[in-house]
Order: structure tokens, then C-alpha cells, then sequence
């Protein structure tokens, strides 16, 4: 039975000013397609209230 590939989903905040905020790094099996994806998002920072950006990262790896 397939379980899927290991995978880490990381997500941060990146405000100029305030700089970077990690917010969640987690391990997982992935049943989809293997390689990364990177969605980034335009928000305010939750600190200073200044445009920032938030980075999801998901990176998939094949295992022979």
C-alpha cells in the first residue's frame, strides 16, 4: 500500500521591517506530485501593520 512520499510544509512571514516570522514547519506524507511548490501571499504584518508577504513552501522527496 502506498503511503504517500515524505514531505515538510513550511510557512513564514517576511516583513521589511520587522523581518522574517516562522510560523509553522511540519513533516507529512504527500500523495501527489514530487518536487517543491512555493505559494507566496501579499499581507499586513501582524507586528507593525506594514505590507509584508507570507511563504508557503512544500517540498516533496522521492525515495527509491
Amino acid at each position: 500500500m502506498f503511503n504517500g512520499h515524505p514531505a515538510k510544509l513550511c510557512i513564514w512571514e517576511d516583513c521589511p521591517r520587522c523581518g522574517r516570522t516562522d510560523r509553522l514547519e511540519r513533516e507529512f506524507r504527500f500523495r501527489g506530485e514530487v518536487g517543491a511548490s512555493v505559494e507566496k501571499i501579499a499581507l499586513r504584518c501582524e507586528r507593525c501593520g506594514k505590507p509584508a508577504y507570507l511563504y508557503m513552501v512544500r517540498i516533496v522527496a522521492l525515495i527509491h
